[in-house]
């Protein structure tokens, strides 16, 4: 699914992390239900993972390892800038 990510899943995220920091809980929550809504589609239409499983626990273990995948390349992104 990483492969399949979008520049605008990768500015939520970032989103999200400052409103984590910043301890805004109404738009954290909102950002995640954004988040979310972007990996169903991303699972069922670009990796044609079938819609019936989406709530299911293996589904939630692959939309966590998406979201890690994506939270590390943001990091690796801001270090590298630090280092130029």
């Amino acid at each position: 699914m990483f492969e399949h990510a979008t520049d605008a899943d990768f500015d939520v995220l970032k989103k999200m992390m400052v409103a984590g920091i910043e301890e805004d809980t109404s738009s954290l929550k909102g950002l995640a239900m954004i988040l979310a809504g972007s990996v169903a589609r991303l699972a069922s239409v670009d990796c044609d993972y079938p819609v019936t499983q989406l709530g299911t626990q293996e589904f939630k273990t692959i939309s966590n390892l998406y979201g890690q995948r994506i939270g590390e390349k943001v990091m690796q992104d801001a270090f590298s800038k630090v280092n130029q």
